[in-house]
């Protein structure tokens, strides 16, 4: 069997699992560790497509148990693997009011997407005074392509290299 453990934030396998059955029969058991086993489950759920309205039911239970990475975690199921982009934009507006540095960037990154840069720029600067190195990347490329901001681009790409494509935390 593949005992799974708790350390702090999160859940891992301390074994090779023998089957997929074994690994959901373990992450099934340590529902009684909360909101990490729920989103445990929902990850390893969520690539299998008929399993998809499970993993969603999972991610949605680790939002209501309180857990921090919840809203994010969802709002990237649902941008990954479900075509339901407006739910999704509003679970990251919530973890970014939340002070979640990873949402204000997947908003930007939403933004974009939809050429509203004023608004994609609003909260890649956002990620960046928090803390997420890698936003100057997401601006620096984005201001590259507006013709006029060429020199502002290439301040965040010269911030970027001077500050390593590491995250923080």
């Amino acid at each position: 069997m593949a005992p799974l453990r708790a350390t702090g934030p999160s859940l891992y396998v301390t074994a090779m699992p023998r089957s997929d059955a074994e690994v959901e029969r373990s992450l099934r058991r340590c529902f009684d560790l909360g909101p990490d086993a729920f989103l445990a489950l929902a990850r390893w759920l969520a690539p299998q497509a008929h399993r998809r309205f499970e993993a969603e039911h999972y991610h949605r239970r680790a939002v209501e148990a309180g857990h921090p990475d919840g809203l994010l975690e969802l709002a990237n199921f649902l941008l990954r693997w479900t075509d339901r982009r407006a739910e999704a934009e509003t679970y990251l507006r919530r973890a970014a009011e939340d002070g979640d540095a990873w949402a204000l960037l997947g908003l930007g990154d939403l933004y974009r997407a939809r050429n509203q840069p004023a608004e994609a720029e609003r909260c890649y600067r956002l990620a960046q005074e928090s803390g997420r190195v890698n936003a100057a990347g997401h601006l620096a490329r984005m201001l590259d392509a507006i013709p006029g901001r060429e020199a502002e681009a290439e301040y965040w790409y010269r911030r970027l290299l001077k500050h390593g494509r590491q995250e923080e935390g």
